[in-house]
């Protein structure tokens, strides 16, 4: 009985860390924020993440 009440706990855990790795940020996002068009210093437009857009000096297009 030990045995399958850990099996059945094992399943439960892992299920819920596998449903929670895509979606915990929503779609189309990851841990660097949404995706968005960032006009650079040098006039190039760049599809990337809001933070690193931020982070190199750009500006975010809307």
């Amino acid at each position: 009985m030990k045995k399958f009440v850990v099996l059945i706990a094992s399943v439960l855990f892992s299920v819920s860390v596998y449903a929670n790795t895509g979606n915990s940020s929503g779609a189309g996002t990851g841990a660097s924020g949404p995706y968005v068009e960032c006009k650079l210093n040098d006039g190039r437009v760049d599809y990337t993440p809001v933070l690193n857009c931020e982070r190199i000096g750009g500006e975010v297009l809307k």
